[in-house]
């Protein structure tokens, strides 16, 4: 597995999410983190997934998925 050719392929990529994060400044549970629990919210509700939810301290759910 070559790493260092994956990351050059997806550095533009990488470094434009980022220097987004730096420019609004939300480094805590900014628009990216919203993004991203929609993105798993989707892949843990596809069909052929069971899954599990619990709350964390802060009373956020978060899923386990497991493959049926």
């Amino acid at each position: 597995m070559d790493l260092k050719t994956q990351y050059q392929h997806l550095k533009p990529a990488i470094d434009a999410r980022l220097h987004s994060v730096f420019d609004h400044g939300q480094y805590i549970m900014g628009p990216e983190v919203a993004e991203l629990e929609a993105a798993l919210a989707a892949y843990v509700s596809s069909p052929g997934r069971l899954q599990t939810r619990f709350l964390n301290k802060s009373g956020r759910c978060f899923c386990h998925s497991f493959m049926a």
